[in-house]
């Protein structure tokens, strides 16, 4: 009985060390999609109920302005999820995909070892996002384009960055950092968006955790 107990003892102990393992790139890939999956998600909620404060949105019909947020948002890193042959397709040159990439780096300050990576990662992201958006508001005029592409830039930035913060420290080494996003935008002095943030994080749904393949990775 007491040597039960001090094996019981030490598997208790042990737990948050076996939380923090590094996981298999398989499932760093899930990770990926379940991140991309929850930042689509949260933008389609503040779309819907911040909508009176993004005035280009507000000005839509709620069909329309959702799945205008959804489109944009499922292209949210999506060069993580690409293989390299499509990569280099878009003038990548490195010799292996970007999520094995990250997948060495994992633990570790990504911008600060590999800001190469990163760059050629939000390149990537960019020209793929512009490529769609351009086509998807093709009866838009550049000014109407950039209004929309600015709100939809600033919806993405709040729910990445909060679901970053709530789930990600440990891939991207900032556990030690204890202040959330919503403090992160007030220090930025966003204070819309820290609202916004504060909201989210109150509001963060379980099935968000879940990761559903509604991703075409087809371009």
């Amino acid at each position: 009985m007491v040597a039960y107990k001090l094996r019981l003892g030490l598997f208790i102990l042990l737990l948050p060390l076996m939380a923090l393992a590094k996981p298999s790139e398989q499932e760093f890939r899930q990770e990926i999609l379940a991140h991309r999956h929850r930042v689509l998600e949260n933008g389609v909620l503040i779309a819907r109920h911040f909508r009176s404060e993004i005035p280009a949105l507000a000005r839509m019909e709620p069909g329309e302005r959702e799945a205008l947020v959804r489109y944009y948002l499922s292209f949210h890193d999506q060069p993580k999820s690409m293989e390299l042959s499509d990569l280099k397709k878009l003038g990548f040159t490195k010799s292996q995909p970007i999520y094995r990439e990250l997948y060495t780096l994992y633990g570790l300050n990504v911008l600060a070892k590999q800001p190469s990576t990163i760059s050629e990662l939000n390149r990537i992201e960019d020209q793929l996002k512009i490529e769609k958006l351009d086509f998807y508001l093709k009866n838009a005029t550049t000014e109407e384009f950039d209004v929309l592409l600015k709100d939809l830039q600033w919806i993405e930035k709040i729910s990445d960055i909060t679901d970053t913060k709530i789930y990600r420290g440990h891939e991207l080494g900032f556990v030690a950092e204890k202040f959330s996003a919503e403090k992160y935008f007030k220090m930025n002095k966003d204070f819309k968006a820290s609202r916004i943030s504060r909201w989210l994080e109150k509001n963060y749904h379980t099935k968000n955790s879940q990761c559903r393949a509604i991703f075409s990775e087809s371009y």
